[in-house]
Protein backbone atom coordinates (compact mmCIF):
# COMPACT_ATOMS: atom_id res chain seq x y z
CA UNK A 1 0.00 0.00 0.00
CA UNK A 2 1.28 3.62 -0.91
CA UNK A 3 1.87 5.91 1.92
CA UNK A 4 1.25 9.61 2.18
CA UNK A 5 4.88 10.52 1.81
CA UNK A 6 5.19 8.28 -1.39
CA UNK A 7 2.08 10.27 -2.98
CA UNK A 8 3.59 13.50 -1.84
CA UNK A 9 7.15 12.79 -3.73
CA UNK A 10 5.04 12.12 -6.79
CA UNK A 11 3.55 15.25 -6.91
CA UNK A 12 5.12 17.88 -9.66
CA UNK A 13 6.99 21.13 -7.56
CA UNK A 14 6.20 24.53 -8.67
CA UNK A 15 9.51 26.61 -10.04
CA UNK A 16 11.00 28.25 -6.20
CA UNK A 17 13.44 30.17 -8.75
CA UNK A 18 12.68 32.18 -11.28
CA UNK A 19 16.21 30.88 -13.11
CA UNK A 20 14.54 27.44 -12.81
CA UNK A 21 11.28 28.63 -14.98
CA UNK A 22 13.55 30.10 -17.76
CA UNK A 23 15.52 26.69 -17.21
CA UNK A 24 12.14 24.92 -18.08
CA UNK A 25 11.58 26.55 -20.31
CA UNK A 26 14.65 26.30 -22.39
CA UNK A 27 14.34 22.57 -22.11
CA UNK A 28 11.11 22.26 -23.55
CA UNK A 29 12.68 24.40 -26.86
CA UNK A 30 15.52 21.97 -26.85
CA UNK A 31 13.50 19.16 -26.93
CA UNK A 32 10.67 20.03 -28.85
CA UNK A 33 13.75 20.76 -31.82
CA UNK A 34 14.95 17.71 -30.86
CA UNK A 35 12.25 15.42 -31.41
CA UNK A 36 10.19 17.12 -33.70
CA UNK A 37 11.67 17.31 -37.28
CA UNK A 38 8.87 20.61 -37.93
CA UNK A 39 10.30 22.28 -34.65
CA UNK A 40 13.87 21.73 -36.13
CA UNK A 41 12.80 22.78 -39.42
CA UNK A 42 10.70 26.28 -38.26
CA UNK A 43 14.27 27.34 -36.01
CA UNK A 44 16.68 26.54 -38.85
CA UNK A 45 14.23 29.01 -40.97
CA UNK A 46 14.33 31.32 -38.59
CA UNK A 47 18.00 31.77 -38.19
CA UNK A 48 17.87 31.88 -42.06
CA UNK A 49 15.59 34.94 -42.15
CA UNK A 50 17.49 36.55 -39.86
CA UNK A 51 20.59 36.76 -41.75
CA UNK A 52 18.79 37.60 -45.00
CA UNK A 53 16.83 40.55 -43.02
CA UNK A 54 20.23 41.73 -42.11
CA UNK A 55 21.68 42.23 -45.76
CA UNK A 56 18.81 43.26 -47.27
CA UNK A 57 17.48 46.92 -46.94
CA UNK A 58 14.65 46.24 -44.23
CA UNK A 59 12.93 49.40 -42.34
CA UNK A 60 12.55 49.09 -38.83
CA UNK A 61 8.63 48.38 -39.05
CA UNK A 62 9.71 45.43 -41.83
CA UNK A 63 12.05 43.99 -39.36
CA UNK A 64 9.24 44.20 -36.65
CA UNK A 65 7.06 42.13 -38.92
CA UNK A 66 9.13 39.66 -39.74
CA UNK A 67 10.52 38.93 -36.26
CA UNK A 68 6.94 38.89 -35.34
CA UNK A 69 5.79 36.15 -37.76
CA UNK A 70 8.77 34.16 -36.95
CA UNK A 71 8.33 34.32 -33.26
CA UNK A 72 4.12 33.25 -34.28
CA UNK A 73 5.52 30.74 -36.46
CA UNK A 74 7.35 28.58 -33.70
CA UNK A 75 5.10 29.55 -30.91
CA UNK A 76 2.12 27.74 -32.90
CA UNK A 77 4.66 24.61 -33.23
CA UNK A 78 5.66 24.64 -29.54
CA UNK A 79 1.75 24.78 -29.00
CA UNK A 80 1.45 22.12 -31.65
CA UNK A 81 3.98 19.82 -29.99
CA UNK A 82 2.56 20.63 -26.23
CA UNK A 83 -1.15 19.36 -27.46
CA UNK A 84 0.62 15.82 -29.19
CA UNK A 85 1.99 15.13 -26.06
CA UNK A 86 -0.67 15.98 -23.85
CA UNK A 87 -2.70 14.41 -26.17
CA UNK A 88 -0.59 10.82 -26.19
CA UNK A 89 -0.22 10.84 -22.14
CA UNK A 90 -3.84 11.18 -21.73
CA UNK A 91 -4.60 8.41 -24.33
CA UNK A 92 -1.93 6.56 -23.24
CA UNK A 93 -0.77 6.24 -26.82
CA UNK A 94 -3.42 4.35 -28.00
CA UNK A 95 -5.84 5.71 -31.07
CA UNK A 96 -8.73 7.57 -30.31
CA UNK A 97 -11.16 9.80 -32.86
CA UNK A 98 -11.17 12.87 -30.47
CA UNK A 99 -7.55 12.33 -29.90
CA UNK A 100 -6.54 12.72 -33.97
CA UNK A 101 -9.24 15.63 -33.88
CA UNK A 102 -7.42 17.71 -31.51
CA UNK A 103 -3.88 16.87 -33.19
CA UNK A 104 -5.65 17.42 -36.42
CA UNK A 105 -6.70 20.86 -35.35
CA UNK A 106 -3.41 21.55 -33.89
CA UNK A 107 -1.44 20.74 -36.65
CA UNK A 108 -3.91 22.98 -38.78
CA UNK A 109 -3.26 26.09 -36.64
CA UNK A 110 0.36 25.64 -37.06
CA UNK A 111 -0.41 25.15 -41.14
CA UNK A 112 -2.38 28.53 -40.94
CA UNK A 113 0.66 30.48 -39.36
CA UNK A 114 2.96 28.79 -41.72
CA UNK A 115 1.41 30.11 -44.80
CA UNK A 116 0.95 33.60 -43.08
CA UNK A 117 4.33 33.45 -42.52
CA UNK A 118 5.16 32.43 -46.25
CA UNK A 119 2.47 35.23 -47.21
CA UNK A 120 4.68 37.80 -45.15
CA UNK A 121 8.02 36.89 -46.54
CA UNK A 122 6.61 37.44 -50.28
CA UNK A 123 5.23 40.90 -49.75
CA UNK A 124 8.47 41.45 -47.94
CA UNK A 125 11.26 39.65 -49.11
CA UNK A 126 10.80 39.13 -52.65
CA UNK A 127 10.61 42.80 -53.45
CA UNK A 128 13.90 43.32 -51.68
CA UNK A 129 15.64 40.38 -54.02
CA UNK A 130 14.30 41.53 -57.01
CA UNK A 131 15.65 45.08 -56.50
CA UNK A 132 18.62 43.45 -55.84
CA UNK A 133 19.42 41.69 -58.46
CA UNK A 134 18.10 44.66 -60.91
CA UNK A 135 20.48 46.61 -59.26
CA UNK A 136 23.12 44.10 -59.38
CA UNK A 137 24.13 44.70 -55.94
CA UNK A 138 23.31 43.89 -52.53
CA UNK A 139 22.82 47.19 -49.92
CA UNK A 140 23.98 45.94 -46.78
CA UNK A 141 21.71 48.43 -44.50
CA UNK A 142 22.47 46.54 -40.95
CA UNK A 143 26.25 46.83 -41.88
CA UNK A 144 25.69 50.81 -41.45
CA UNK A 145 24.33 50.51 -37.70
CA UNK A 146 26.58 48.67 -35.64
CA UNK A 147 24.10 48.64 -32.74
CA UNK A 148 21.64 46.46 -35.13
CA UNK A 149 24.31 44.58 -35.86
CA UNK A 150 25.08 43.91 -32.58
CA UNK A 151 21.45 42.75 -31.91
CA UNK A 152 21.71 40.41 -34.37
CA UNK A 153 24.59 39.08 -33.86
CA UNK A 154 23.24 37.94 -30.43
CA UNK A 155 19.94 36.73 -31.40
CA UNK A 156 21.90 34.75 -34.28
CA UNK A 157 24.11 33.15 -32.12
CA UNK A 158 21.96 32.59 -29.08
CA UNK A 159 19.56 30.85 -32.06
CA UNK A 160 22.55 28.56 -33.30
CA UNK A 161 22.87 26.98 -29.88
CA UNK A 162 19.50 26.13 -29.37
CA UNK A 163 20.02 24.60 -32.66
CA UNK A 164 23.58 22.56 -31.81
CA UNK A 165 21.41 21.75 -28.38
CA UNK A 166 19.16 20.12 -30.09
CA UNK A 167 20.49 18.03 -32.34
CA UNK A 168 23.04 17.17 -30.26
CA UNK A 169 20.38 16.26 -27.67
CA UNK A 170 21.19 15.13 -23.63
CA UNK A 171 18.10 14.04 -22.28
CA UNK A 172 19.12 14.52 -18.81
CA UNK A 173 20.78 17.73 -18.87
CA UNK A 174 19.36 21.17 -17.66
CA UNK A 175 20.07 23.29 -20.71
CA UNK A 176 20.26 26.60 -18.63
CA UNK A 177 23.41 25.02 -16.92
CA UNK A 178 25.11 21.83 -19.60
CA UNK A 179 23.76 20.81 -22.72
CA UNK A 180 25.95 19.99 -25.22
CA UNK A 181 27.40 23.44 -26.23
CA UNK A 182 28.12 26.24 -23.45
CA UNK A 183 25.95 29.10 -25.02
CA UNK A 184 27.45 31.15 -21.62
CA UNK A 185 30.80 30.62 -23.67
CA UNK A 186 29.47 31.31 -27.12
CA UNK A 187 27.70 34.54 -26.34
CA UNK A 188 30.45 35.95 -24.15
CA UNK A 189 32.99 35.34 -26.75
CA UNK A 190 30.93 36.54 -29.52
CA UNK A 191 30.67 40.01 -27.63
CA UNK A 192 34.33 40.16 -27.28
CA UNK A 193 35.44 39.28 -30.81
CA UNK A 194 32.53 42.38 -31.83
CA UNK A 195 34.43 44.34 -29.64
CA UNK A 196 37.54 43.45 -30.15
CA UNK A 197 36.92 44.80 -33.97
CA UNK A 198 35.39 47.77 -33.54
CA UNK A 199 37.02 49.20 -30.10
CA UNK A 200 39.95 51.21 -30.16
CA UNK A 201 41.15 51.34 -27.07
CA UNK A 202 43.79 48.34 -26.35
CA UNK A 203 42.43 48.43 -22.43
CA UNK A 204 38.88 47.64 -23.27
CA UNK A 205 39.89 44.88 -25.43
CA UNK A 206 41.90 42.99 -22.93
CA UNK A 207 39.12 43.72 -20.41
CA UNK A 208 36.28 42.42 -22.84
CA UNK A 209 38.46 38.95 -23.58
CA UNK A 210 39.36 38.55 -20.31
CA UNK A 211 36.16 38.71 -19.05
CA UNK A 212 35.13 36.01 -21.72
CA UNK A 213 37.66 33.69 -20.81
CA UNK A 214 36.75 33.68 -17.22
CA UNK A 215 33.07 32.87 -18.47
CA UNK A 216 33.91 29.99 -20.42
CA UNK A 217 36.33 29.36 -17.51
CA UNK A 218 34.05 29.07 -14.82
CA UNK A 219 31.44 26.75 -17.37
CA UNK A 220 34.00 24.03 -16.86
CA UNK A 221 35.75 24.92 -13.31
CA UNK A 222 32.02 24.63 -12.02
CA UNK A 223 31.45 21.78 -14.31
CA UNK A 224 28.71 22.83 -16.31
CA UNK A 225 30.06 21.97 -19.40
CA UNK A 226 32.98 19.56 -20.39
CA UNK A 227 36.03 21.25 -21.86
CA UNK A 228 35.15 20.44 -25.13
CA UNK A 229 31.86 21.72 -25.21
CA UNK A 230 33.24 25.16 -23.76
CA UNK A 231 35.78 25.39 -26.61
CA UNK A 232 32.82 24.58 -29.07
CA UNK A 233 30.54 27.23 -27.62
CA UNK A 234 33.68 29.54 -27.87
CA UNK A 235 34.41 28.63 -31.35
CA UNK A 236 30.99 29.43 -32.41
CA UNK A 237 30.69 32.93 -30.67
CA UNK A 238 33.94 34.01 -32.56
CA UNK A 239 32.89 32.56 -35.67
CA UNK A 240 29.71 34.47 -36.28
CA UNK A 241 30.96 37.44 -35.21
CA UNK A 242 33.74 37.26 -37.64
CA UNK A 243 31.02 36.50 -40.06
CA UNK A 244 28.63 39.20 -39.35
CA UNK A 245 31.26 42.06 -38.83
CA UNK A 246 33.88 41.12 -42.15
CA UNK A 247 33.20 44.23 -43.67
CA UNK A 248 35.05 45.62 -40.36
CA UNK A 249 37.67 43.39 -40.18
Amino acid sequence: MKSYDDEESRKVKNNSKIVDSFNNAINGIIESISTERNMFFHMFMAFFVIILAMILDFTRLELIVIGLTVVFVLVAELFNTAIEVLTDLTTDNKYHELAKKTKDIAAGAVLLSAIASVFVGYLLIYPKIKDMIEKGSIQFKAMQNVEHMIVISIVVTLIAVLLLKGIFYKKDTSHLFGGSVSGHSALAFNLSTIATILADNITLIVIVNMLAIIVAESRYEAKIHSLKEVILGSILGISLALLLFMKFI
